[in-house]
């Protein structure tokens, strides 16, 4: 099952080169569960990156219980694959 598509359909494991984010969707406890089956599939969870949106998180007033939240539900492992792990592998860095 292909977990991330472009706006046509296309999955994401079709190019090389596409990223995805998640940025404002950190807002929505809702949607960890499906960001979880994301990281944990092999190609969309490589390619996974936290966006640059999350002052729309900040916005919201409630940023320290979000990461709290964010971290318990996705875990140790995934927080750190998306936060640190996938940006490095986007930018080349070792």
């Amino acid at each position: 099952q292909t977990l991330v598509t472009g706006m046509d359909g296309t999955p994401m494991n079709a190019y090389d080169y596409v990223y995805a984010d998640f940025s404002y969707t950190f807002a929505s406890p809702k949607a960890y569960r499906k960001l979880a089956q994301i990281v944990s599939s092999t190609i969309a969870g490589e390619r996974t990156l936290f966006g640059s949106d999350y002052y729309m998180s900040v916005l919201t007033g409630k940023l320290p219980g979000l990461v709290e939240c964010f971290c318990s539900h996705l875990g140790a492992s995934a927080t750190h694959k998306l936060a640190r792990e996938n940006p490095k592998q986007f930018l080349g860095i070792s």
